[in-house]
């Protein structure tokens, strides 16, 4: 089914459109970058301040963690860690998007499975993440699963809620208009359904992308011999708060280059709104 008689948009460019687009694009991008290298400035203007009213063991300058950084590096410590978090995180989430993405897209599309599945699927959000670690890491055991489980249960339900609000919320009418185009079942989903929620899909995406980064360090405070959560346990234990320092600015990006990487996917995925 065309996509043009449900968004009333044409699949040429139009040349006014492509001139504006032109036009403030790079402003718009210099001033979105520009402020967001101003915030970051007055956070290490703000960090440098109080440092000086701390000790280094209580907070630590930046330039004195920028030096246990270098030394992590030279020691081989950063790299690995950083690695198994990033590929926890990484299988967490993609196990989380399989599983709550078409989950999200029945529930939308029927009231009765709502019904039925909200009650557990609130309940479930009520459940802390942190008590139920020490279970998973019995069952699962020390390794990857284990932490991978606790990155699923912490990104799965921002997918499968907005998900299920995107789909519930196309207009009833442009459902009408593709079912008099012809289109039913998954051609229905694919042309009417999908661009019209994607929007508020990729808005649970992105979430839940930098929400797996928190749950496989969850699982890393519980048990692990590697990751950036391992690190911040290593700093606590011989009192390096620089080290919890580097482990914990090196999860802020990491869960930062999530979302970012994601909104990328989305503005390639959905380039057709202009």
């Amino acid at each position: 089914m065309d996509k043009v008689a449900l968004t009333g948009r044409t699949d040429g460019p139009h040349p006014s459109g492509e001139r504006r687009r032109k036009s403030f694009d790079a402003p718009r991008a210099a001033t979105r970058w520009g402020a967001s290298a101003l915030i970051g400035l007055a956070i290490l203007a703000a960090w440098l301040a109080f440092a000086q009213l701390n000790a280094p063991d209580v907070l630590p300058g930046p330039w004195t963690v920028w030096l246990r950084f270098l030394q992590t590096l030279r020691d081989g410590t950063f790299f690995p860690a950083a690695g198994t978090t990033a590929e926890e995180a990484f299988v967490g989430w993609l196990i989380a998007a399989a599983i709550a993405l078409p989950l999200g897209y029945a529930i939308g599309r029927s009231r009765l499975l709502e019904d039925a599945l909200a009650p557990y699927l609130a309940g479930s959000q009520a459940m802390p993440v942190v008590a139920i670690a020490p279970l998973l890491l019995i069952w699962l055991g020390f390794g990857l699963w284990s932490k991978v489980s606790v990155s699923v249960l912490i990104a799965f339900f921002p997918m499968l809620a907005t998900t299920a609000s995107g789909i519930r919320g196309v207009p009833s009418d442009l459902v009408d208009a593709g079912r008099v185009f012809g289109a039913t079942g998954w051609s229905l989903a694919r042309t009417v359904y999908v661009p019209l929620a994607a929007r508020a899909i990729f808005s649970g995406v992105k979430i839940a992308a930098a929400l797996s980064v928190t749950g496989a360090v969850v699982g890393e405070f519980v048990a692990s011999e590697q990751g950036l959560g391992y690190l911040v346990n290593v700093g606590g234990s011989n009192n390096d708060t620089p080290l919890r320092f580097v482990a914990v600015i090196a999860l802020i990006l990491m869960g930062a280059i999530a979302y970012w990487t994601v909104s990328m996917i989305e503005r390639f995925v959905l380039r057709w709104e202009g």
